[in-house]
């Protein structure tokens, strides 16, 4: 018969070290807020509520399988309580990372559409936690399912706004995924909005808002606008969608509007169905407002009515996610580039080569560094 301490051994931590393995290229402080506030809240909760249940010899353990008892419980189960969230947590990352977070706030969706989604399960888990209190009596035989169903269903019900022993773990961990995710979604708010906090207190205090904030309350058009730069990156570059799953939610999110500024850029000027004279003056265009968003604090719809009406969602989210991180030289490089192309010049010596490849592609690096070191 194997001891607590050897299924930890031979059965949860090598499971969990190869979650960590495949989880190592991708390892970002956001998953790390995640994992530190997630085992706090698990360990410390769940402490307390398992010493209770044992108290009332809910559950017993044979005394020669563990190592030592803290309390009324076995070390080896408050080792289980971290290293079931750590999994929990770290295979929900690894799952969701194929979706940008920010995808799912729907700030078109009527409020009380939204309330009627959250209010239903809420009031409805909230029930059945105030029944399950009402059964929770020592020593009945109902009380063991009772305890876990108080204990479960009250943090469903406000993650959910954002055969006992089975019916433990799966509810245990569908409260690690629900978290995992309202944490995601706080997080994408944050980052959609730019409101990067300095400092722990500031960060938890970012969190809370970021969680509370209905999706009625953003601004459409900040989401919509990434919506389509998103969309874009998927449609012309498969690869580098794929490619950009390495990255953390922030970074992907930056480089997905970096790619779709540069492909509706290079779009503008490479479109041979139009003259050259109105490519011309679109690069124009595009050159006079890189300018004005350098030299302005807040643009306004004024700022892109010379703009393509196509590109002009692409342009916002460029003005709204990267003006403070990538330089505005580096973007007139790039428009330097586009300009060589629509002027069809030829690579005539090295200093020519040198010279372009510092415009279209030394300048796309430099972005990309820019928004990977920020982040």
């Amino acid at each position: 018969m194997l001891t607590y301490m050897e299924v930890h051994l031979y059965y949860t931590l090598p499971v969990l070290g190869v979650l960590f393995w495949l989880l190592r290229p991708f390892d970002s402080k956001e998953d790390r807020f995640k994992y530190q506030f997630l085992v706090c809240i698990a360990f410390f909760t769940a402490s307390i509520w398992d010493n209770y249940i044992v108290y009332h010899k809910a559950w017993s353990y044979c005394p020669t399988c563990v190592v030592a008892v803290i309390g009324y419980v076995p070390l080896e189960e408050y080792m289980f309580f971290i290293i079931m969230t750590f999994m929990t947590v770290s295979f929900t990352n690894l799952v969701m990372r194929w979706h940008l977070p920010s995808t799912f706030i729907r700030p078109q969706v009527p409020l009380i559409q939204t309330w009627f989604v959250r209010g239903v399960p809420i009031m409805t888990l909230m029930t059945i936690a105030y029944k399950a209190w009402k059964l929770a009596v020592p020593a009945k035989p109902l009380f063991y399912g009772a305890c876990i169903l108080w204990y479960v269903c009250p943090v469903l019900a406000v993650l959910w706004y954002g055969s006992e022993e089975f019916m433990f773990f799966t509810l245990i961990n569908t409260v690690l995924v629900f978290a995992t995710c309202t944490i995601d979604r706080a997080q994408a708010v944050v980052q959609l909005f730019n409101k990067y906090p300095h400092n722990t207190a500031d960060q938890l205090k970012t969190l809370l808002w970021a969680y509370l904030v209905p999706d009625q309350m953003l601004t459409p058009q900040v989401i919509n606008d990434l919506s389509i730069t998103w969309d874009i990156l998927k449609r012309a570059s498969k690869s580098f969608h794929t490619a950009s799953v390495v990255f953390n939610y922030a970074v992907r999110q930056d480089l997905s509007v970096l790619y779709g500024f540069c492909r509706a850029t290079d779009d503008l000027c490479d479109n041979e169905s139009v003259s050259g004279e109105h490519r011309e003056r679109q690069l124009q265009a595009t050159r006079q407002f890189v300018k004005t968003l350098y030299a302005e604090k807040q643009l306004t719809e004024a700022h892109y009515s010379k703009l393509p009406a196509t590109c002009i969602p692409v342009y916002r989210a460029f003005a709204t996610h990267l003006r403070h991180i990538v330089s505005e030289e580096s973007v007139y490089e790039l428009l330097d580039g586009y300009r060589w192309d629509l002027e069809k010049k030829s690579v005539k010596d090295e200093d020519d080569l040198a010279y372009y490849s510092a415009c279209v592609a030394s300048s796309v690096g430099e972005m990309c560094t820019r928004i990977i070191a920020h982040h």
